[in-house]
C-alpha cells in the first residue's frame, strides 16, 4: 500500500498505543509508571502478548465483531443485541474459530419475539422492521 512504518516511539507511548489498540483502553497508571521501568529485553513484546490475552482485548475484538456483524438495538431489541453480542464474545473468549463461529451464526435457527416498530420510526424503518420480525 506503499505506508511507512511509524518511527520508534518511546516506551510511554508504546504503551498508550498498544493498550489503546488491543484493549481498547488507555493504560492504568500503576502500568504507565511500571512500564518504562521495566529492564527486560522482550518488555515490549510481552506487554503484546499479556494485552492479546486479556479480558479487555476479547472484549474489545467482540464489539468489532458485533460492529461487523451489525449488532443494534435498534433492529434486534436490547435482548437480541445482548444475546448476540454475548454469543460473539463466548466464540472468542473459547477461543472458537471464527469462522465456526459465524457457521453457527448463520446455521442457527429459533425464533426471536416479535415486537412492534417505535411510534417514531419512519414508514420505510416501520416496513424494515415487520420484514425482520
Amino acid at each position: 500500500m506503499g505506508i511507512e512504518a511509524s518511527p520508534a516511539c518511546d516506551d510511554p507511548t508504546f504503551l498508550r498505543r498498544a493498550t489503546l489498540d488491543l484493549a481498547g483502553r488507555l493504560p492504568s497508571p500503576e502500568e504507565a509508571v511500571a512500564f518504562p521501568n521495566e529492564t527486560a529485553a522482550g518488555k515490549r513484546a510481552a506487554l503484546v502478548e499479556r494485552l492479546a490475552a486479556s479480558p479487555d482485548a476479547v472484549t474489545r475484538c467482540g464489539r468489532w465483531l458485533g460492529d461487523l456483524c451489525r449488532v443494534r438495538e435498534e433492529s434486534m431489541g436490547p435482548d437480541g443485541a445482548r444475546t448476540m453480542q454475548q454469543f460473539l464474545t463466548d466464540g472468542l473468549t473459547r477461543r472458537r474459530p471464527l469462522d465456526e463461529t459465524l457457521r453457527a451464526l448463520l446455521t442457527s435457527q429459533g425464533s426471536r419475539p416479535r415486537r412492534a416498530p417505535r411510534r417514531s420510526a419512519s414508514p420505510r424503518r416501520a416496513r424494515a422492521i415487520r420484514w425482520n420480525s
